[in-house]
């Protein structure tokens, strides 16, 4: 993962096939990291020719893990979705959080996004 992320976070565009491969790995090994049930349902279907700039999507999974997973005690669950169709990427993805740890301040995971 690490090498993924410096040797292809340098590149200007990727297949999209390696980032959902990426995304996939950090699930993996954050399943590992907590020592708790994580209900994970990732579903892909895409064009394994298409290219996107690298590291992406995973801003947002971090997100997901960071704000949602991470604080709930029971019943933490990530749900993924990356689909192509014609020229376009669908990526969705949804998580459940404790709302008492509701942050009003604005991190800067999303800002480097949109800068993206």
């Amino acid at each position: 993962m690490m090498r993924y992320s410096i040797y292809e976070g340098e590149k200007e565009i990727v297949l999209l096939k390696d980032e959902v491969d990426y995304l996939k790995n950090y699930i993996e090994l954050h399943k590992m990291r907590y020592h708790k049930e994580i209900s994970i349902d990732f579903k892909d279907q895409i064009d394994e020719t298409f290219q996107v700039m690298p590291l992406l999507f995973i801003i947002l999974l971090e997100n997901a893990f960071k704000h949602g997973v991470e604080n709930l005690r029971k019943d933490a669950f990530v749900n993924i979705n990356v689909f192509t169709f014609e020229n376009k990427i669908q990526f969705d993805i949804e998580n459940n959080f404790d709302t008492s740890e509701v942050n009003e301040k604005v991190g800067i995971g999303l800002t480097n996004l949109k800068e993206d």
